[in-house]
């Protein structure tokens, strides 16, 4: 993990400010914090607008935060980003933002985010990380976001069509988006490896 984000940073930012960070883990976590949020909400505005809930990005982004950070770092990042959309930062998906945009059709959704992405992290440190294992993972975690998203949607407009509206149409991308990363992260493990 460490080996990772410290590649990404010396792309980012001169020497002298990764060598600081590395001595100052809570100046480190901070960054890794701001540029998961960047990262989550970049997501949210790449996204194919269908009703109740717009398909995006975030579940790909998700995993490469449980894959790279601590299960405590991806929560908090989670936490971050609900934080300062529901505070009027406009970081929801199509630049969205407030207490009733959290409080709508995608709520559950978001607190399924705060749930499954650091069990999926927490998975990865006791599993090893080939392609098999890495699907499993990332299945259980958007399990989790599913449960979350539909209980939720169900609230607002019945169970029957929160399964269909909040999961069956979500399959096919959520499948792809699960090969794409499963087989990008086995590759790039494989390449560090060799």
């Amino acid at each position: 993990m460490r080996y990772t984000m410290n590649s990404l940073l010396k792309v980012l930012y001169p020497n002298r400010v990764v060598e600081h960070l590395n001595t100052n883990s809570y100046a480190l976590d901070i960054v890794k914090i701001i540029m998961g949020v960047v990262a989550i909400f970049a997501s949210s505005q790449i996204s194919i607008p269908i009703k109740p809930v717009a398909i995006t990005m975030h579940s790909v982004i998700l995993c490469i935060i449980a894959f790279t950070y601590s299960p405590r770092l991806s929560f908090l990042t989670i936490l971050t980003f609900i934080f300062i959309g529901v505070m009027g930062l406009p970081v929801f998906c199509k630049f969205s933002s407030g207490i009733n945009y959290f409080l709508g059709a995608a709520g559950g959704y978001y607190l399924g985010f705060l749930i499954g992405t650091p069990v999926m992290s927490a998975l990865k440190d006791k599993l090893a990380e080939n392609f098999m294992n890495v699907t499993i993972i990332c299945i259980i975690g958007h399990t989790i976001f599913y449960l979350f998203g539909v209980s939720w949607l169900a609230s607002m407009i019945g169970l029957k069509q929160a399964i269909y509206s909040g999961f069956i149409i979500f399959i096919p991308s959520g499948l792809a988006k699960l090969f794409v990363f499963s087989s990008l992260f086995s590759y790039v493990k494989n390449l560090r490896q060799k």
